[in-house]
């Protein structure tokens, strides 16, 4: 055996031993397009017209390549995708769940004695939005247009992203970085609790993307950022602001229905789609106008919504006030509660679920897997009861560590965001468990 060999066989001494080699098998997630370059077929007949902007012609380049660098730029873009190789197409979602499926089509062979010119030596990449904000769909469009190309590796070069998207590496502050007036830091939490509890859609979107973005230091600036933390977790200055900043987060984390709201049985209802409405009689007052959301694809928004802006609220409160975090879950029994790490864990299952099954649920997709593993690893860290419940002592098995090794693998693979979320939690519960 060679001495790179015998290298890579043994254990490291810095990282724990329960993460497998890289070489072993990774799950049964498909990291690569794998296009066959003579089954790819032409625009079908009567086809409608092909956006100019959302399609390319790659000319004197096999389709197997074009797939190969697709796939690594959603890869590198955090994209859940599902590859349907026979029929070349790619079904994709954001973490902002935009929905679009990108094509394959071989260039048409031009007759003999016509004028037409002949495209036979390259391939047509057509990308098609079937739900979601059209912006941040052009933008990932642009990057997937431009990797099947050549012209770039596929990796996310924009100086400014929403706070909606994949946190980037590094992305300079809209803001200053602290305010010396406070005066108004609770008015756009007030605001976001008042578009929640609108009878409209729209309304309960926009204001949990609020919430969101009063969570991002870089998009609300440090003080901000950390008072609306701490009412997501439920300790705030204002109490009506913070009981219904909280209520609204844990409920649909934990339980993944709206406040106020419950779900029908099958028996109930024949409906396989599940639908959840609201029943007045068990709704507050203060939820009495809550609409039927009859929309489950609402309801998943909502929900990846919820897990952003509570881990974007542990992160701040890790970094900015990290022993009023130790403090608030010491006495904040439902953040560490056993149903409520439970319901977490049960994201981590999002990693290797494709988004054509997640796509108008409440289920977890690889995205929220990734915010799961984060929030996991925050409360671990902080919490003694959080640790307790995920890492039992005197056990040779630690189901959380696996499947937080399940979920980075996946991301290895597939996914650059789960990769480095899931792969953080580990190594944190690790050294708990190793503490212990």
């Amino acid at each position: 055996m060679s001495e790179d060999n015998q290298r890579i066989s043994q254990p490291t001494m810095t990282r724990p031993s329960l993460i497998a080699d890289l070489r072993r098998e990774l799950p049964n997630v498909p990291a690569r397009w794998n296009i066959n370059d003579a089954s790819l077929r032409p625009v079908p007949p009567l086809y409608p017209s092909l956006n100019p902007r959302c399609t390319v012609f790659v000319g004197n380049t096999m389709p197997s390549v074009v797939a190969v660098r697709i796939s690594e730029c959603l890869r590198k873009q955090s994209i859940a995708v599902e590859f349907d190789d026979e029929s070349h197409t790619a079904t994709c979602m954001t973490m902002d769940r935009v929905h679009f499926t990108i094509h394959l089509y071989r260039g048409a062979i031009s007759e003999d004695g016509t004028k037409k010119p002949d495209f036979s030596h390259g391939v047509i990449v057509e990308c098609m939005r079937v739900r979601g904000d059209a912006i941040p769909f052009h933008y990932t469009v642009r990057a997937i247009l431009r990797a099947a190309k050549g012209v770039s590796d596929g990796a996310n070069i924009r100086r400014f992203k929403s706070p909606m998207e994949v946190p980037a590496v590094a992305r300079p502050s809209l803001l200053p970085r602290k305010r010396k007036d406070t005066a108004g830091l609770m008015t756009g939490l007030e605001d976001a609790l008042v578009l929640l509890k609108k009878d409209r859609i729209c309304a309960q979107r926009l204001g949990m993307e609020r919430l969101v973005m009063l969570t991002d230091e870089d998009t609300s600036g440090i003080e901000i950022a950390v008072h609306t933390s701490k009412a997501v977790i439920g300790e705030g200055s204002s109490e009506s602001a913070t009981e219904g900043a909280s209520t609204w987060i844990l409920t649909l984390i934990e339980d993944r229905i709206a406040p106020g709201e419950v779900l029908e049985t099958l028996s109930e209802k024949n409906d396989s789609s599940n639908i959840s409405v609201v029943e007045e009689s068990t709704v507050s007052s203060d939820y009495s106008t809550l609409p039927e959301l009859q929309d489950i694809y609402h309801g998943g928004v909502l929900r990846a919504l919820a897990m952003r802006a509570f881990g974007n609220a542990l992160s701040v409160l890790s970094k900015y006030e990290s022993e009023s975090l130790r403090s608030i879950l010491s006495y904040k029994s439902q953040l560490v509660s056993e149903s409520f790490l439970e319901a977490l864990v049960e994201d981590l299952a999002g990693a290797s679920r494709p988004p054509g099954i997640a796509a108008g649920t409440r289920l977890a997709s690889s995205h929220e897997a990734a915010l799961a593993a984060k929030c996991l690893s925050i409360l671990a860290q902080y919490s003694e009861a959080a640790t307790k419940i995920l890492i039992p002592s005197k056990q040779d098995k630690q189901p959380v560590l696996d499947a937080l090794d399940r979920a980075r693998n996946v991301g290895l693979a597939s996914n650059v965001f789960l990769q480095q979320e899931s792969e953080q939690a580990f190594f944190a519960l690790a050294k708990q468990n190793h503490a212990s």
